[in-house]
């Protein structure tokens, strides 16, 4: 859930990222060559995609605070399990198709330009048109450096805390010893 909310909220290294920055670029080169209608549309729908993402930002974290935060609210869900891996192995393959995209964007550049040839062959050569447009390698790098760069830090957290106490504590107690279920944060109370 995290990684494909992660990746509809548009976060680097992963395939929602992918597309909206070709969507962006296409909307700056809009901006960069056409004076008309065009350029009105792509003027208000920059900053409309801008507002989608940040809005898309605050559902997911407030959709997961409320579902995957805090005590169970139920008796029922307080005995909840982890599925099992035929439902976990579909979920992961998708994950890692989204960490694909975001990863290599240059190996479904082509597919892409094929599908969008046979829908408007009037375009001519889109696979090159888009090689131009978009700096896909650069992605590439910098998504595969900040992906690193995250796993050095976690492994650096991990080794510092094995060898540390660490007290498991409900999420939103906030020193609070005895929280409830009617406190727990909901979509209302967020």
């Amino acid at each position: 859930f995290v990684i494909g909310a992660l990746a509809v909220c548009g976060l680097p290294a992963l395939n929602g990222f992918v597309s909206e920055f070709l969507i962006y670029l296409s909307l700056f080169d809009t901006l960069k060559s056409d004076k008309g209608s065009a350029f009105a549309a792509a003027a208000l729908a920059a900053p409309i995609l801008a507002m989608i993402g940040a809005l898309a930002v605050a559902c997911f974290v407030k959709l997961f605070g409320a579902v995957f935060l805090g005590t169970p609210r139920s008796e029922h869900s307080r005995h909840a399990h982890e599925s099992g891996l035929s439902m976990i192995g579909p979920m992961s393959v998708l994950a890692a198709c989204c960490f694909a995209i975001g990863l290599a964007p240059t190996l479904v550049a082509p597919v892409l330009a094929n599908a969008v040839s046979v829908w408007a062959p009037e375009l001519g050569d889109v696979e090159s048109r888009l090689m131009v447009l978009a700096p896909l390698d650069w992605i590439s790098v910098m998504a595969i450096v900040l992906v690193s760069a995250l796993a050095a830090t976690s492994l650096l957290l991990w080794t510092r805390l094995r060898g540390s106490v660490v007290e498991k504590n409900s999420t939103w107690g906030c020193g609070f010893v005895a929280p409830t279920p009617r406190i727990q944060y909901t979509s209302s109370s967020f």
